[in-house]
Order: C-alpha cells, then structure tokens, then sequence
C-alpha cells in the first residue's frame, strides 16, 4: 500500500508539475534539495511550485525560454556539499542571459 501511495504521489507530482508551466529541471532540482537538506513530499512541492511563480514572472517578461534554460541547467548541475546545493559556476552564463533580458524588459531602474 505504501509503494502505491508512494507512485500515485510521484504521478501527481509530475502531472502537477507540467500543467503547471515550471521547467521539468525544477522537479530534479527540489528533488536533489530533499535529498541534500532533509524534507519531505510537502517540501518538494512546496519548491516546485515556486519555480513555478517564477516561471510565469519570466513569461510575463517574455524571458520564459532563458528562464527555462536556467533551471533546466540547475537541475542537471546541482550538487549537495554539506547539506547546500549549488551548481558552482556552471549555470552562471544561463542566469546572466536570463538576468539580462528581463533587466532589458523591466522599466525599473
């Protein structure tokens, strides 16, 4: 019964998670953070649903496809190095381009 519940949980997740406009490197990255820090079911959808919010912030930009770049790159690049993830400088190029379309696009100075 608790595998079942386990899939079903783990089915929902990913159905969520793709209507829901985040990046699918969202989902490996709140993973990768449960693992690395501790945490639950509750906590990984708590963190996907806030790349989620980013998600559409960028798209209001009109940057969604930078900001998907991004996350995707986190997501695969991720390491845990005493309970904090980071990616070191490889994502660095994808965040600047991000960064920087969405300073272009802003009138807030």
């Amino acid at each position: 019964m608790k595998t079942l519940q386990t899939i079903c949980t783990s089915t929902l997740t990913v159905i969520l998670l793709a209507c829901s406009g985040a990046p699918s490197g969202a989902s490996d990255y709140c993973k990768k953070e449960q693992q690395c820090r501790g945490g639950n079911d509750v906590d990984v959808a708590a963190c996907e649903a806030e790349f989620s919010g980013a998600h559409k912030v960028a798209a209001a930009y009109d940057c969604a496809a930078l900001y998907d770049a991004y996350v995707e790159c986190i997501g695969a690049n991720s390491t845990c190095d005493n309970s904090k993830l980071g990616t070191g400088d490889a994502c660095k190029g994808q965040k600047k381009s991000y960064d920087g379309c969405v300073e272009v696009a802003s009138a807030i100075r």
